[in-house]
């Protein structure tokens, strides 16, 4: 996830010198730009600080994830002047950028809490770290560079199309991002209230001894079907939960057979 992400805010800041030039045509503003999408960046922190104490780490990076593919898909729209709205989001993926900055390192020491380290593996995992970064702006440089050229973009041309440039700018990380959130989320804090000292419900199975050895019994089970429980069985599906046919009745019987029901 912190691979793919950082590949998204890496490629995007190796091609803005490019973008800013040649789509927007006006390349004395990109300090300008830069300026506006560090300080946003900064002044966002506490934010997603204070956000993270309420919902949770992992959240609040998911929020500023998706934040972020929102605000900048819009630069693949942008033409040549428009740089008050370059600007704006600028604005709103650098403060997006606070997330990015706060939850990895927060989710890595509580990595490192969890995994009981107690300053025996900490400059390890500080250290695949700071290689992970590095590859971040490698990955970027090797990926965005040649493909740009690849699809017919020459910087500076006036011939040239922009349309390749504007895509890897912008679309292209937007997927990636895209990509880093739905991995990110695929992990949730789950709480289980249970009476009983298990889990399942009545959906309970014992062993019993029997002369062959212990004989599992279900004294209870979940039935459902699939055109009234479609979430259900989509839940079972993502999750790969096996199940089997089965055929279900139900019966009832009362006051030493004075009532008595039965379906099938």
């Amino acid at each position: 996830v912190f691979m793919l992400n950082g590949t998204a805010s890496a490629l995007p800041a190796t091609l803005v010198l490019f973008f800013v030039a040649d789509v927007l045509g006006d390349a004395a503003r990109a300090p300008l730009f830069l300026l506006i999408y560090f300080l946003a960046a900064a002044l966002g922190m506490p934010f997603w600080v204070r956000l993270a104490v309420r919902v949770g780490a992992r959240r609040a990076w998911f929020a500023g994830m998706i934040a972020a593919v929102i605000a900048f898909a819009w630069a693949f729209a942008l033409g040549e002047g428009d740089w008050i709205a370059f600007g704006v989001i600028c604005a709103v993926t650098g403060l997006a950028l606070g997330a990015d900055l706060a939850m990895p390192p927060a989710l890595l020491a509580a990595a490192i809490t969890g995994s009981g380290g107690h300053g025996e593996r900490e400059g390890a995992y500080f250290g695949v770290w700071s290689l992970a970064t590095k590859l971040n702006l490698a990955l970027a440089a090797g990926l965005g560079l040649p493909l740009i050229g690849l699809l017919g973009y020459q910087p500076g041309a006036v011939s040239t199309s922009t349309a390749p440039l504007a895509f890897a700018y912008a679309a292209l990380p937007c997927a990636i991002k895209l990509g880093a959130a739905w991995l990110l989320n695929q992990k949730h804090e789950v709480v289980v209230y249970e009476r009983e000292a298990r889990f399942g419900g009545h959906s309970c199975t014992v062993d019993v001894e029997s002369p062959g050895g212990p004989l599992p019994v279900d004294m209870g089970f979940i039935v459902f079907n699939e055109r009234n429980y479609p979430n259900l069985v989509a839940l079972f599906d993502h999750l790969g939960v096996p199940t089997e046919d089965s055929n279900m009745s139900f019966a009832v019987s009362l006051d030493d057979g004075d009532f008595e029901y039965g379906s099938s």
